[in-house]
């Protein structure tokens, strides 16, 4: 569908340009008569125009739907991560290896440390480094703790 809406709109828009400049070129010819001017005028307002305005509107609906869309896939994309940083961290009893979270999330090692990192922000958690060099990420999971506001 935006495939077509995307096509209709380019057909539309060139129509529409191309009507205008050409009853443009007719209206600015001294040779052109009064009456076919006033008549080109009116076939560049009613087929130019409209045919223009119409594919300009086609082409805001297919951006806003795209911008829908998008948002609609990085919210579920927040939704997933969530899910998994708190199933993981239940799991481990609050205690989230740095590899294990990036597996599961397949996530690359940059963007799993930025959310890690933003997690141990918000949720007041530290990471260390362990014996054997993993990046330990560490939340308090206490029912005192989970009851504070941030």
């Amino acid at each position: 569908m935006k495939l077509f809406q995307k096509i209709s709109a380019g057909i539309l828009i060139s129509f529409g340009l191309l009507v205008t400049f050409l009853a443009i070129r007719e209206i600015a010819n001294p040779q052109t008569s009064q009456k076919d001017k006033e008549d080109f005028f009116e076939v560049m307002v009613f087929y130019g125009w409209t045919s223009g305005i119409s594919g300009a509107f086609l082409v805001r609906n297919v951006l806003q739907t795209e911008k829908k869309e998008k948002e609609s896939l990085a919210a579920k994309e927040r939704e997933r991560l969530q899910s998994i940083f708190y199933s993981l961290l239940k799991e481990h009893k609050g205690e989230l290896p740095f590899l294990l979270f990036a597996m599961e999330t397949k996530l690359s090692p940059d963007e799993a440390r930025h959310y890690l990192d933003q997690k141990v922000k918000e949720f007041r958690g530290n990471s260390e480094v362990d014996n054997q060099g993993e990046i330990i990420y560490r939340f308090n999971l206490s029912k005192s703790t989970c009851n504070e506001s941030p």
